[in-house]
């Protein structure tokens, strides 16, 4: 965009990024925090497997338990965002998602049962977020979806075997920012979408 100043002058101005761009961008942030935290639970180190009492064998059972809350309840969300709005299945889903994984990443729960309890929390809380994504994404950036998923999927692996020690926290910590960054800038445009006047 030009803009003709006072003498003349001409001064290239940006054009602002549109509500759908960025509707997109928070939306594939979204599926990126999903896949992150379903596969960093199963790389993570040793110092972890103590704090939670979870033997090596029964790791697994932390992806299982996240995959099959997501996969059984998707539809059911999908379903919910058609009859409720997409608005409230958001809000629903980030707050379950972000407070199990502050719940964990505080070490609040330290046997094992109580850990997969919120690993099928956090699931239910990636189905309700997935389910909005699924309405809302637009169409001409769903190619790139199933990158964005392979790309959170490979980072969560990384970040699991990369983090040492105590520091396994930091696991659960980093879907806390970027989930609130996707699910507030989301639910802010859903808002003001339901302000406009039809």
């Amino acid at each position: 965009m030009v803009d003709l100043r006072a003498g003349g002058a001409a001064h290239v101005t940006a054009p602002r990024p549109s509500r759908g761009a960025i509707l997109a961008v928070a939306l594939l942030l979204n599926q990126f925090v999903v896949a992150l935290a379903g596969s960093s639970v199963a790389t993570v180190g040793p110092g972890f497997r103590t704090a939670m009492g979870v033997s090596a064998t029964a790791l697994p059972w932390a992806v299982i338990v996240y995959v099959l809350a997501l996969g059984v309840l998707l539809l059911p969300f999908r379903w919910l965002c058609g009859r409720i709005g997409p608005f409230l299945v958001l809000l629903g889903g980030l707050w379950m998602f972000v407070q199990s994984s502050v719940v964990i990443g505080t070490h609040l729960v330290t046997t094992p049962h109580g850990f997969l309890a919120l690993r099928g929390v956090q699931g239910a809380g990636a189905a309700a977020l997935t389910a909005v994504a699924l309405m809302l994404m637009p169409v001409r950036v769903r190619p790139a979806w199933s990158a964005v998923i392979l790309g959170g999927l490979g980072v969560g692996l990384l970040l699991g075997s990369a983090v040492p020690g105590d520091s396994w926290r930091w696991v659960f910590w980093a879907n806390v920012p970027l989930a609130v960054l996707s699910g507030m800038t989301t639910l802010g445009l859903l808002r003001g979408a339901r302000r406009r006047p039809a």
